[in-house]
């Protein structure tokens, strides 16, 4: 009897050194989530189906190795695919089989094909989406399917007022307008008349980049009177 809670005791710390180690091992793994191990008594059972004050346990057991999913520690790479999620969640992927997958790792590249994969070749799933005129909609299936992004890229569009229209947002004088910047008629007007050419009809500018129908990119400018 001795003998084997001896053994029972040596299990249980084996299985404790292996969860200690796994996590100590992966603790350069992205995504990855330490476990602890959960121990439980093993009682004897009685031969009259009684219990006895003088009766004692059979050892010790591994009841259960329990994984903490709390939020890591977020961190920046040089991939520009490399993803992160804050909060709960997981990537759905796609694994070689055809079977679906989910995992932490955000650690993704792209393979000849275009599509978005994890080192071991997995798709990343998710919705491809279109937003021609800025609103997002789903482009085929609504079911989630592996993400691909053409490799031929993806067509340049121009500056304009539908597609990539420029914004600016500003206050206006609520109630006493400086003199330089009255209306003309008024007791204060305005000395020049607005010339983009000409600093002295305004007052400050703005500049922002707009792209041509090749996507090459020029800084415009944006005068405010």
């Amino acid at each position: 009897m001795a003998f084997q809670q001896g053994l029972s005791g040596l299990g249980v710390a084996t299985r404790a050194l292996d969860v200690i180690s796994s996590n100590v091992a992966n603790s350069s793994t992205v995504g990855f989530k330490a476990s602890s191990t959960v121990f439980a008594d093993t009682f004897a059972a009685s031969m009259g189906g009684g219990t006895s004050s003088l009766q004692v346990g059979m050892g010790g057991n591994t009841l259960a190795v329990r994984q903490a999913f709390t939020q890591g520690a977020t961190t920046s790479t040089s991939n520009p695919l490399d993803m992160a999620i804050a909060g709960d969640g997981f990537f759905e992927i796609q694994r070689n089989n055809g079977s679906t997958a989910f995992t932490r790792n955000g650690q993704f590249d792209l393979d000849k094909n275009g599509y978005i994969v994890t080192s071991l070749g997995e798709r990343l799933m998710g919705y491809q989406t279109v937003a021609e005129d800025g609103s997002v909609s789903l482009n085929g299936s609504t079911a989630p399917r592996p993400l691909l992004v053409p490799p031929e890229g993806i067509g340049a569009k121009a500056t304009g007022a539908t597609q990539v229209p420029v914004k600016i947002r500003g206050n206006l004088d609520s109630a006493s307008i400086p003199p330089e910047r009255a209306a003309v008629g008024t007791t204060a007007a305005v000395v020049n008349p607005f010339d983009a050419t000409d600093p002295t009809s305004y007052n400050f500018t703005t500049s922002a980049a707009v792209y041509d129908s090749l996507g090459n990119q020029h800084m415009g400018c944006l005068f405010h009177v």
